[in-house]
């Protein structure tokens, strides 16, 4: 695995993919700061540590998440 299939986010662990944070923008649509206000409240899934300056997320927790607030939308 090189530093740039980890730098686009193209990492895979146990057929989970690691999102790096502009991925995680893109996503769910929201802005860096709310995404960490959100995590550090609960409201939304964490970064994983991958090295010492290296945060990614689960991208199996994200669509989770996002799903969870399309089925909270549809049920409104």
């Amino acid at each position: 695995m090189t530093s740039d299939a980890i730098r686009a986010g193209r990492v895979a662990a146990q057929g989970r993919t690691l999102m790096r944070l502009p991925e995680v923008i893109a996503a769910c649509g929201m802005s860096r700061s709310l995404i960490y206000k959100m995590a550090k409240e609960g409201r939304f899934p964490g970064p994983i540590r991958v090295a010492a300056r290296l945060s990614a997320w689960d991208s199996e927790a994200v669509q989770s998440w996002i799903d969870s607030r399309c089925e909270e939308g549809r049920a409104s």
